[in-house]
């Protein structure tokens, strides 16, 4: 399981950082294509949306709509 974890990470991290990503630009398709990898992979580690029961917590900067991504791990059962 750790590995797979890892291995899982390195992959994301590698697309975050492809040439296809073009830097990640505020405002850009491919910042909101990142957007979208990092809200995927938190879904798929069993995170649940953090930001008001939403995953994204959008603003305004740079003259851009920009938004982070909040995920949060849901609190056990006491049983």
């Amino acid at each position: 399981p750790a590995a797979e974890a890892g291995a899982e990470l390195r992959a994301i991290a590698a697309a975050l950082a492809s040439e296809e990503m073009r830097g990640r630009g505020a405002g850009t398709a491919e910042l909101n294509r990142a957007r979208d990898l990092v809200r995927e992979a938190f879904e798929d580690a069993g995170l649940v949306p953090g930001f008001h029961g939403e995953w994204f917590q959008e603003f305004e900067a740079t003259g851009a709509r920009l938004a982070n991504v909040v995920g949060r791990i849901e609190a056990l059962s006491p049983e």
